[in-house]
């Protein structure tokens, strides 16, 4: 579970090597379990988390602090494992296990997931800041309401009410793009 400790206080660039440190420490294990969700291989998945961390070290002096880390840490996580799965398998596109995956191999069925994916990305992003933060936790980050409150310094009630909030508008767009995905939104 991370750290109840002030996001903020893990901006790094600032606080050197012993900040990131600190947010290594405190969300590892985060950004460790969302890759696994998605590859379903621990060695990959502590891999592909070590990347993150590496490739966030590097870009340190380019980067101000995200509203979340948690947040901005799971997103990475998640991009880090579908850009892995894409150049592990590229017609097997999907940005998360329990969308369906294309059923055939034709690279009409591959585009078509692409595209999919690329527009629920983008409603995803369309979400206000704290409702993303909020759905990102708990369907990327696999966090309980309980645990996304505390990360967030906010009620149980309100993760609720911003989870529903998500899966609405989202349901809403799936329907508009395709009504076949919407079982990972329930």
């Amino acid at each position: 579970m991370p750290s109840t400790r002030p996001e903020h206080s893990f901006f790094f660039p600032q606080g050197g090597e012993q900040a990131f440190r600190a947010l290594f420490d405190n969300f590892y294990g985060l950004v460790f379990r969302r890759i696994f969700a998605l590859t379903r291989h621990q060695e990959t998945a502590e891999e592909l988390a070590a990347d993150v961390f590496l490739d966030l070290w590097r870009r340190r002096e380019s980067i101000t602090s995200p509203g979340s880390w948690a947040a901005y840490l799971t997103q990475a996580a998640t991009y880090k494992a579908i850009d892995y799965l894409r150049k592990k398998d590229p017609l097997r596109v999907e940005a998360d296990p329990s969308l369906p995956a294309p059923q055939s191999d034709d690279a009409d069925s591959a585009l078509m997931a692409a595209e999919l994916e690329t527009r629920l990305l983008a409603a995803l992003e369309a979400l206000p800041p704290q409702c993303r933060e909020v759905f990102a936790l708990s369907r990327f980050g696999q966090l309980s309401y309980r645990e996304i409150a505390d990360t967030l310094g906010i009620s149980q009630k309100t993760v609720e009410h911003q989870i529903g909030k998500a899966l609405s508008r989202l349901r809403k767009w799936l329907l508009a793009a395709g009504a076949w995905a919407i079982p990972f939104f329930s």
